[in-house]
C-alpha cells in the first residue's frame, strides 16, 4: 500500500507498506500461511452460504446453454436464442469446453465446478484486498459477510456477485484482485487485471477501468497517483486483453440499420430490463435504501484516517458513484426523450455502484474498527463485538430464510419460475415442470431437433429437456436484429388476446390463444409440440400431462 505523498512511483514491484494512525510506516504483519488459508476457507464458506442454491440458477441455463451450443451447434439445433450472436465468447473459450460430451459432465456438475471455482477466486481476492487495508485476523471474514449482506439487502439495480456460474462471476473476481493491487499502489497490475475482467465481461471490467481512471484523476493533484506515462504500458496491455470482447460487442449491431438498432435499444431498456437500466424502472424503496447506504459510506470516509491505499479505495468508490450519477441524469432525460436515451442507457450505468458502494462501506467499517482498536482498545473491542453481532444476525437470518422446507431449499431458482394458477393464485409447480421436461428428454420418438412452444416464463426447459424452444422471456438476445425479432415472437405468441382484460399485457397460458391460433403460431415458427398449463385443456392431441402442465402435438396436416 505505497504512499505516493512521500514516495514517487517506482518501476519495479511495489512492497506493500502499512501505516499507523499518524501515517508512520510500521513493520508489515508477520506472514502466517495457516491464517491466510483458514480465512480464505471461511470466506469461501460465507460465499457458499450465499450462493449455494440448487442448479440451475436464473442465468445458468442462459450461459451454459449458450456455451454448449457454441461448442456443439448440433445441441438444440434451431433454438432461436442459441442461434443468435454470441456476446461472451471469452467465457465460452475458457469454460464452455466443459460442456463437450467427451467429458461426460452433466449441466449440474458443470454448474458446481464453475461456482466453486468462482467462489474460490472471490475468496482469495477478498482476503487479499481486506488485508491490504486492515491487516487484522478475522477482519477479512467479517468484512466479507458485511459486503454480501449489504449487496443482498441494499442493492438498487439488482446486481449481484455471488450466484450461478456465468461470465461476470469470473470478471468480478478479477476486479477484486485488481482492486487489491490498486490499494497496494500497484496501479499497472490493477489495470491489467481489470482489462482481463473486461475480456470476460466487457461491462463489468470496462466500468471498473473507468472508475480507476476517475480515481486517478481525483488523486493526481495530490500526487497520490503515478504519472500517465508510467501507466501507459499497462493501459496498452489491458486494452489488448479487453479488445476481443469489445470487438464482439461492437459486432452485435454492426449489420443492423439505424432504425433496427434504435428499436432494439428501446426494447432492451424499457421493455425487458428497466429494473436494471433506468431509474424509473427501479423500486423507489430500493433507490432510497441505496442512497442511504451511499451516505453511510461518505460518513465513514470522513470518519477514518485516510492513508495510502485507503485514499485510493475511496477515490475508486467515488468513481463508481460518479458513473451511477451519470446514469441518474440520463434516466431523467429519458423521461422526455426515451428513444434518444435508450442507446446510452443499455450500458448498465448502475451496475458497478451496486457492488462498489457495499464493498466500500464494508471495508471502511472494518478500517474504522481497526483504527479504533489502535487508539482505544476498550472502545474498539465494543465496535468489533458489534460488527461480529451484525455478521451473526445476518448469517442467522440467511440460514433461517433458506431452512429446509422453504422454496429456496426445495427448488432451483430457475425451476421456481415455473408457476401455474390455482384458485386464482400463482403457485410454484417446479416438480411438475421438471417431469414435463424429462418427458421430452426421455421420449425416443421426439427428435432432438423438434422445436417446442413453451410458456413465456420458461427458464429451464433446455436444461432438462435438451430440446430447442421458439423463444422465452428470459432468453433475450444481445444483437439488435435478434432483439427486434425476439419481441415480435413474444407479442405473436404470448400477447394477451382477452378483450375483457385490456390491462394485462401477456396471456396467462398458451391455451388462451385457442386451438386455431395456437396451431397457426406453432406452424409459423416450425414448432411440433406445445407445453401449456393443464387447465384449460386444448382440443389437440395430448401426449402427456400432469397436475400442472400438458404436452400437445401439432399435427402436420391441415385442421379440418
Amino acid at each position: 500500500m505505497a504512499d505516493y505523498d512521500s514516495t514517487p512511483p517506482r518501476s519495479g514491484p511495489i512492497r506493500p507498506a502499512y501505516f499507523d494512525d499518524e501515517g508512520r510506516e510500521i513493520p508489515p504483519p508477520r506472514r502466517r500461511p495457516w491464517l491466510a488459508v483458514g480465512e480464505s476457507l471461511l470466506i469461501f464458506l460465507v460465499l457458499f452460504l450465499h450462493g449455494a442454491s440448487l442448479p440451475p440458477d436464473l442465468n445458468e441455463v442462459h450461459y451454459l446453454g449458450k456455451a454448449k451450443h457454441y461448442w456443439d451447434p448440433a445441441w438444440c439445433p434451431g433454438d432461436f436464442f442459441l442461434d443468435t450472436a454470441d456476446a461472451h465468447q471469452v467465457f465460452y473459450w475458457t469454460f464452455g469446453w466443459l460442456t463437450l460430451e467427451q467429458w461426460g459432465l452433466s449441466f449440474t456438475e458443470i454448474a458446481w465446478i464453475g461456482r466453486l471455482a468462482t467462489w474460490a477466486l472471490l475468496a482469495f481476492a477478498w482476503r487479499r484486498l481486506s488485508w491490504a487495508l486492515v491487516p487484522r485476523p478475522t477482519m477479512a471474514v467479517a468484512s466479507a459477510v458485511v459486503f454480501l449482506a449489504l449487496m443482498q439487502r441494499c442493492h438498487m439495480a439488482g446486481e449481484w456477485v455471488v450466484g450461478g456460474v456465468e461470465a461476470k462471476g469470473f470478471a468480478y473476481a478479477l476486479v477484486l484482485f485488481g482492486l487489491g493491487s490498486l490499494v497496494q499502489g500497484a496501479w499497472r497490475t490493477a489495470i491489467v487485471l481489470m482489462g482481463a475482467a473486461a475480456a470476460f465481461h466487457v461491462l463489468v471490467g470496462g466500468w471498473s477501468l473507468v472508475a480507476v481512471a476517475i480515481a486517478w484523476l481525483l488523486l493526481l493533484r495530490s500526487r497520490s497517483a503515478p504519472s500517465l506515462i508510467s501507466l501507459l504500458p499497462a493501459v496498452l496491455v489491458g486494452a489488448a486483453l479487453a479488445a476481443p470482447s469489445v470487438l464482439f460487442a461492437l459486432e452485435l449491431d454492426a449489420h443492423a440499420d439505424a432504425e433496427t438498432v434504435a428499436a432494439a435499444n428501446a426494447i432492451y431498456v424499457f421493455d425487458r430490463l428497466p429494473h436494471h437500466l433506468v431509474l424509473s424502472g427501479m423500486k423507489a424503496e430500493f433507490v432510497i435504501r441505496f442512497a442511504l447506504l451511499a451516505a453511510v459510506g461518505v460518513g465513514l470516509a470522513f470518519s477514518v484516517r485516510r492513508t495510502g491505499g485507503l485514499r485510493v479505495l475511496i477515490a475508486y468508490g467515488a468513481g463508481a458513484v460518479v458513473i451511477a450519477l451519470v446514469g441518474v441524469g440520463l434516466s431523467l432525460v429519458a423521461e422526455f426523450a426515451e428513444e434518444a436515451m435508450a442507446g446510452v442507457l443499455r450500458y448498465y450505468w448502475f451496475r458497478l455502484a451496486d457492488v462498489v458502494v457495499p464493498l466500500c462501506v464494508a471495508l471502511l467499517l472494518a478500517v474504522r474498527i481497526g483504527q479504533s482498536l489502535n487508539r482505544d482498545a476498550v472502545r474498539g473491542s465494543y465496535l468489533a463485538a458489534g460488527l461480529m453481532l451484525l455478521c451473526a444476525v445476518h448469517l442467522g437470518t440467511l440460514l433461517y430464510e433458506r431452512r429446509p422446507g422453504t422454496d429456496f431449499a426445495i427448488y432451483a431458482p430457475a425451476d421456481a419460475k415455473s408457476k401455474v394458477v390455482v384458485d386464482g393464485k400463482a403457485v410454484v409447480a417446479a416438480d411438475d415442470w421438471r417431469e414435463i421436461c424429462m418427458f421430452f428428454h426421455d421420449h425416443p420418438g421426439i427428435s432432438p431437433a423438434a422445436k417446442v412452444l413453451t410458456p413465456r416464463n420458461s427458464h429451464s426447459f433446455k436444461w432438462y429437456a435438451e430440446r430447442p424452444e421458439v423463444g422465452t422471456w428470459k432468453d433475450i438476445p444481445q444483437d439488435a436484429e435478434s432483439i427486434v425479432e425476439w419481441m415480435t415472437r413474444m407479442r405473436t405468441i404470448h400477447a394477451n388476446r382477452d378483450a375483457t382484460k385490456p390491462q394485462r399485457q401477456w396471456s396467462r397460458t398458451l391455451a388462451d390463444l385457442g386451438k386455431e391460433e395456437l396451431v397457426r403460431v406453432a406452424r409459423e415458427y416450425g414448432a411440433a409440440y406445445v407445453v401449456a398449463e393443464a387447465e384449460p385443456p386444448l382440443a389437440l392431441p395430448r401426449l402427456y400431462s400432469n397436475r400442472s402442465y400438458a404436452v400437445y402435438w401439432i399435427r402436420p396436416e391441415r385442421l379440418r
